[in-house]
């Protein structure tokens, strides 16, 4: 009788730390998924960091090479427009000077 008693109680302690030791395992395993959930998290907020740095130095890029277009665009307005006045000054000088060319040679 004793020793059916000391199997018994030997059976629920077994059946009893089998438990344990599956709570504890089941949970472990649970630590472990949250901490992939949270490296998996954790990276692809980083690769969203890093994206937006990324289109946002794309951007800065974009805007200074159209701002250095649109200042190239204005210098050779510029450069045209002063080229125009110079050849309207230089025909008016040249007008002037046939005309007292002509002024001369009409007085002589």
């Amino acid at each position: 009788v004793e020793m059916m008693k000391d199997l018994e109680e030997r059976k629920i302690l077994a059946d009893f730390r089998y438990k344990v030791e599956r709570k504890n395992f089941n949970v472990k395993i649970l630590e472990s998924e949250e901490a992939q959930q949270e490296l998996l998290a954790r990276n692809l907020a980083e690769e969203a960091k890093r994206k937006a740095e990324e289109d946002e130095e794309f951007a800065k890029r974009r805007q200074q090479k159209l701002e250095e277009e649109i200042a190239k665009r204005e210098r050779e307005a510029e450069i045209e427009r002063q080229v125009k006045i110079h050849k309207a000054k230089n025909i008016a000088m040249g007008a002037e000077e046939l005309r007292r060319e002509a002024e001369k040679n009409c007085r002589s």
